[in-house]
């Protein structure tokens, strides 16, 4: 508990806060006007208080919205799948070679949400029947990649590895500009 005296010449305010953070104002000889003053002071704090944390929480479900609709270009979806060391494919082989499923499957995760994006997008060149259906199989290839992770069934893994594999040189032909 916090017990204070806080001088108003020439008048004397006592605050008093206790353990449920209720402050407790005793003024001496009619410092009503102080009073009046902190407790309206007090009453906008605790309010912008509580704006500033509403207003957090409506950042945070706008940053979740934003990542649930990201739209990735193809070329975007193909470096982070992979492309380099970082590669979300190549990372999703070498722990799945090592049956390491657990650091095999957040990647998988990532690698099937951009892989159903690839549908939906323009192709750079060729004909649109022809992404339809490679683009369409690529996303089917990493979902079932991802779903093999999460089941840990190395087999199943490796045949959809195979299947994302084999898959580039058709689609590249027909559409990589």
């Amino acid at each position: 508990m916090l017990d204070r005296w806080v001088w108003c010449s020439p008048f004397a305010v006592r605050v008093t806060v206790t353990r449920a953070a209720t402050v407790w104002l005793r003024v001496s000889q009619g410092c009503s006007m102080l009073r009046k003053l902190l407790k309206v002071t007090l009453a906008g704090s605790i309010g912008m208080l509580a704006l500033v944390l509403a207003q957090t929480e409506t950042v945070k479900a706008d940053d979740k919205d934003k990542k649930a609709d990201k739209k990735l270009t193809t070329k975007q979806i193909m470096g982070i799948g992979h492309k380099g060391a970082d590669a979300l494919f190549g990372k999703v082989q070498t722990a799945v070679k090592a049956k390491k499923w657990e650091d095999a499957v957040e990647p998988a995760k990532e690698l099937a949400a951009n892989g159903s994006l690839f549908p939906k997008a323009t192709p750079p060149k060729g004909d649109a029947k022809s992404w339809e259906d490679l683009a369409g199989k690529y996303a089917d290839n990493t979902k079932a990649l991802s779903d093999a992770v999460e089941k840990k069934d190395a087999d199943a893994a490796a045949k959809a590895g195979k299947a994302i594999g084999s898959s580039c040189g058709a689609c590249h032909k027909a559409h990589k500009p």
